[in-house]
């Protein structure tokens, strides 16, 4: 039985118990009591496995971000060899072919910008990235000013350990 599920059975057992009281003098049969008590127990059981299986996942995510950080660096590492190794040939072959059966050395030509001081570029020929301040936004809300397109919403988040 899933939470859901757990949540309309208690519901169900609620208004039995409701309904009983109100014909009974307000006595609960004993039974209902026991099955609200099994249920409170299972769903208590359910919420904690839930926590586990979360916990689990949350350190299989964290193993697969460390390797993926270890991968990242080892790819970094590789392409500066890559880099360094392109420089040295451009130093040292200048131009000149060279080819067998596996490999071959050509050249094509490119053209690059070199930005000396980007301060000094005018602003037609620079990108500008606009991003709201999530922090200057709840700041400002806070404070008590209107933010067109943005609210404070507050929200219940889980803490496992």
């Amino acid at each position: 039985m899933n939470l859901y599920e757990m949540s309309r059975e208690m519901e169900s057992l609620l208004l039995s118990i409701e309904i009983a009281a109100s014909s009974d003098e307000g006595i609960i049969p004993e039974d209902l009591a026991d099955e609200i008590e099994k249920l409170e127990g299972e769903k208590a059981e359910k919420c904690l496995n839930i926590c586990r299986v979360i916990k689990n996942l949350t350190a299989d995510s964290d193993a697969i971000a460390a390797e993926i950080k270890s991968m990242a660096a080892r790819k970094k590492s590789k392409e500066r060899s890559i880099d360094w190794l392109k420089s040295y040939l451009s130093t040292w072959a200048k131009g000149e072919k060279y080819e067998d059966a596996n490999t071959a050395l050509t050249w094509r030509k490119s053209e690059s910008v070199i930005i000396d001081d980007d301060l000094l570029v005018p602003d037609a020929q620079c990108i500008f990235k606009r991003e709201p301040s999530k922090t200057e936004i709840k700041k400002s809300i806070v404070s008590g000013n209107v933010v067109p397109g943005a609210s404070i919403i507050e929200s219940l988040n889980p803490q496992i350990k």
